[in-house]
């Protein structure tokens, strides 16, 4: 105590006693102040007086008691310690929204948004309200859809369906088993480690003669590269093909390349 009077910078202070654990300590007079009667030695002492004595009302952050209210926006019931007017921000942003109210024109119920939502909707040369996503595509959905097709059916490519049919895959096997397996062009078959693909080939067009396209006589097995050759060019093709077919045919052939040209 001596040493600190001797100090030019002093300005009074004494020893006091902890009131959680009662040890002595100095304290200046402004710490006595803010003390207020309840000095403690150090922080820990200094929490365990608070959790004791600072609760309910007398806390610091003490906000008043939980009430429930309603919401001028939602309706809503919530619960506030203050005197609020709204749940949520959300509510207090719509209150303060310019409304206007339109019929759902797929549920009918009455709905309302912000003016400038229905002014954005109106310059656009929008004519239908709806109060959801969910409603919007269902109106939108059916016969209202932009790409309604009442008669799907005519989406499909007939041709391609009718070269995937089953009839189709018979008349193929039928032009492989009678050509033995083998190329009319080149005479290229199938071996071991030798993999050749064949194509079964319509000597007269599949899309201008429609009576012949599964006509056996009318088609000529020809692998991949022989077949590239005849592209735009089948009636170069069709004499040579007719030729190879009905080699030692004593009647000859069933059809002649210029009955059907």
């Amino acid at each position: 105590m001596e040493n600190k009077i001797k100090n030019g910078n002093y300005r009074g202070g004494k020893y006091v006693d902890c009131v959680i654990c009662g040890k002595s300590h100095y304290r200046t007079p402004c710490l006595i102040k803010v003390a207020n009667g309840h000095p403690c030695c150090s922080v820990k002492c200094a929490g365990k007086w608070r959790s004791k004595n600072l609760v309910g009302k007398k806390a610091s952050n003490y906000k008043g008691k939980t009430i429930t209210k309603i919401c001028n926006t939602c309706q809503g019931a919530f619960k506030t310690r203050f005197d609020a007017k709204y749940c949520s921000q959300k509510c207090y942003d719509k209150s303060k929204w310019k409304q206007a109210k339109k019929q759902c024109n797929m549920c009918g119920d009455i709905f309302s948004r912000s003016r400038s939502t229905f002014n954005w909707h109106k310059k656009r040369g929008h004519k239908k309200f709806f109060c959801s996503v969910k409603c919007k595509n269902n109106y939108y959905s059916g016969e209202n859809s932009s790409q309604w097709i009442e008669d799907r059916s005519k989406l499909k490519d007939r041709n391609k369906t009718i070269r995937w049919s089953k009839k189709m895959c018979l008349w193929r096997d039928a032009v492989y088993t009678r050509d033995n397996w083998t190329c009319l062009l080149c005479g290229a078959r199938s071996g071991k480690n030798n993999p050749v693909i064949l194509n079964a080939h319509h000597i007269k067009p599949f899309s201008k003669d429609k009576g012949l396209r599964f006509d056996v006589e009318n088609g000529a097995t020809l692998c991949g590269e022989c077949h590239k050759l005849t592209y735009w060019k089948e009636s170069d093709y069709e004499l040579l093909l007719l030729n190879k077919i009905n080699i030692g045919n004593e009647h000859g052939p069933r059809w002649s390349v210029k009955e059907h040209r």
